[in-house]
Order: C-alpha cells, then sequence, then structure tokens
C-alpha cells in the first residue's frame, strides 16, 4: 500500500486556508515538522494521526491514502443524487 499522507495532509491543509505554521501551532508540532511530512521525508507520529484527521474531518484511514472513498466526496454524490430523486419515498429510503 503506497501511503499518500504527504499529498493529503498539504491538499487538507490548503483547502482550510493555513500555513504550515498554523497547523503546526495546532497540532503541537513546528512547521518545519509539517513542512517535512508534506515533502515526504518523515510522517507524524502515530498518536497525531487522530488529531489530524480530526482536525480535518476526514478518517485516519483516508488520511493515510487508503482506496476507501474521501466521506465527504461520498457524502456530496448522496446529497446530489437526494436532489434527483422526485419520490418522497425513495428520498426517505435514500436518507436511512
Amino acid at each position: 500500500m503506497t501511503l499518500h499522507i504527504a499529498e493529503n495532509i498539504r491538499r487538507l491543509r490548503l483547502e482550510h486556508s493555513l500555513t504550515q505554521g498554523q497547523l503546526a501551532e495546532r497540532l503541537g508540532v513546528s512547521y518545519q515538522a509539517v513542512s517535512r511530512w508534506e515533502n515526504g521525508t518523515t510522517y507524524p507520529d502515530i498518536e497525531l494521526l487522530p488529531s489530524i484527521a480530526s482536525l480535518f474531518g476526514v478518517t485516519v484511514d483516508w488520511l493515510l491514502g487508503s482506496t476507501v472513498a474521501d466521506p465527504r466526496l461520498a457524502l456530496k454524490q448522496s446529497w446530489d443524487k437526494l436532489g434527483e430523486i422526485a419520490d418522497p419515498r425513495e428520498r426517505v429510503s435514500l436518507l436511512r
């Protein structure tokens, strides 16, 4: 399994308009550590993974690059599909 954590951290940080320094401060690490993670030189400590995932609203699996779909993408796809359904019973079924 190829880890995609470097790209994922960078992408999420930029999506949330955070600098490396701001992310580092929120996680209690140095901005150099964040830079090394994003460059793929090192990985975050395993104990930080849940905090990073929680901060960005993703799962640790997704953060690591699991082939499981981005939960935000799955939610958006379900929302789009819900708008296409005219029958209220089918909408309720999809929501369940």
